[in-house]
């Protein structure tokens, strides 16, 4: 027989049943608990962790107006220049790279001569920049060969005929090698050397291109693949176009009649049609002219624009973001520039003037505090200074700093001479007759 439970240890199903429901209830309310205080806490972290790398209010969009005093590292056989006075007024962009332009003037190279024009380009194949410059009244071309972290580790000199002028570097015979065009006033010409790729030349001649030739530049104007060669010839009123054949030898094919005086010369798609076209300062008649071209080598007839004073110098790039290229010319005279938007169809608006300092002789346009907008730097003649115009994108430039430099600096080269993202400045001062690397600590 089978004796019976007692009363004490009999449980029913149902009893069973509920008393783990209420245990089941019980560990999902505490575990739902649980996940709501880690919750609570992650929230907390992070907002702790936010506050703490946020940016101060103070650090964006607020006008901070500063006069600083930052010293010049010093380097072997640098100059005895001190110091660089900032006068600047910054609204601090949304994502900037920096806050404050900065600049070293780490060496000063001599010339023992007057520097008249300067070019950079890799002559030796060694993937560093170097820079040649020409001798007015020595009849030399100095070549100073890159190294590295932005210096130039040797200098090379050849001797040619006098009054060499402006140059550019392209590569005019297609073997890959960088040639060198300069003029030459002596001999009313331009004369082509052809690089061998390891920094000298194999080869050079004289293309005629008459009286007093100021600036050359090169482009492929009629679309064969091949650079050719255009010039301003300022006593005959003309620009030249001598067109390449990719061996380097040329011909001339066309020369275009200007207004009086042309000098400096500005090749771009003014135009958006695919087709190069060029733009020249006429000194005596206070004028810019667009001429725009027809792809084949041939222009059409000018478009004239009516400046404030005569223009002495001038660059290029697109300043107000609109894809379109924009002109700004320097006013020597009157101690201003002026920057001409241009409408896409190759007519500029009227300019808009912005005040120098003393004597403003020569323009570069690149993008020194890396916040993708374009900024302007002049060099003052009579001041010794650089004056940067930061843009701020829209085609106005807000913010000015004065860079100290040597006495009568006149010729600017703006490049990434370090490798380092930031847009160096080479300037070429008369008086102590030297070059000057300027590099961008920004």
């Amino acid at each position: 027989m089978i004796d019976a439970p007692s009363s004490t240890t009999l449980l029913t199903m149902n009893e069973i049943t509920n008393n783990s429901s209420k245990k089941s209830f019980l560990l999902r309310l505490l575990s739902l608990i649980g996940s709501i205080i880690i919750g609570i806490g992650l929230i907390l972290i992070l907002i702790m962790v936010y506050k703490n790398i946020r940016p101060s209010s103070s650090s964006l969009n607020v006008n901070i107006t500063t006069t600083e005093l930052i010293s010049i590292n010093s380097m072997n056989n640098s100059i005895s220049t001190s110091s660089l006075l900032i006068n600047t007024s910054i609204r601090t962009p949304s994502n900037p790279r920096c806050a404050q332009l900065t600049f070293d003037l780490i060496k000063s190279y001599p010339m023992n001569d007057i520097p008249y024009g300067f070019a950079i380009g890799d002559l030796n194949n060694d993937n560093m920049l170097d820079l040649i410059v020409s001798r007015y009244t020595n009849n030399a071309m100095d070549i100073n060969f890159g190294g590295e972290n932005g210096t130039f580790q040797s200098q090379v000199t050849l001797s040619f005929i006098k009054y060499l002028g402006y140059m550019s570097i392209g590569d005019v015979n297609n073997d890959q090698n960088d040639d060198v065009i300069i003029v030459n006033e002596n001999k009313a010409s331009i004369m082509v050397l052809l690089g061998a790729g390891d920094g000298t030349f194999y080869h050079y001649q004289f293309l005629p291109v008459g009286a007093t030739p100021f600036d050359v530049k090169m482009g492929d104007f009629n679309n064969d693949n091949n650079l050719d060669i255009i010039v301003s010839v300022t006593d005959n009123n003309v620009v030249s176009l001598i067109l390449g054949y990719g061996n380097g030898s040329f011909h001339v094919r066309n020369t275009v009649l200007t207004l009086r005086s042309p000098n400096y010369i500005s090749i771009a798609d003014f135009n958006q049609d695919n087709f190069l076209d060029f733009a020249v300062c006429e000194v005596f008649d206070n004028t810019v002219s667009v001429y725009l071209g027809y792809g084949d080598g041939n222009f059409r007839p000018r478009i004239p624009h009516l400046l404030t004073a005569a223009p002495y110098t001038s660059d290029i790039g697109d300043l107000n973001g609109d894809g379109h290229i924009d002109l700004v010319i320097g006013h020597s005279g009157n101690n201003n520039i002026s920057i001409l938007f241009n409408y896409g169809n190759g007519s500029l608006q009227s300019p808009m003037v912005y005040g120098t300092g003393i004597y403003p002789a020569e323009i570069g346009i690149a993008d020194f505090n890396g916040d993708t907008y374009l900024d302007i730097v002049v060099a003052n003649y009579q001041d010794s200074s650089l004056l940067i115009f930061v843009g701020k994108g829209d085609g106005s430039f807000p913010t000015k700093m004065l860079i100290n430099i040597n006495p009568n600096s006149y010729l600017i080269i703006v490049v990434d001479l370090n490798n380092d993202g930031r847009i160096d400045i080479i300037t070429a001062s008369e008086d102590t007759q030297t070059i000057d690397v300027i590099l961008n600590t920004c």
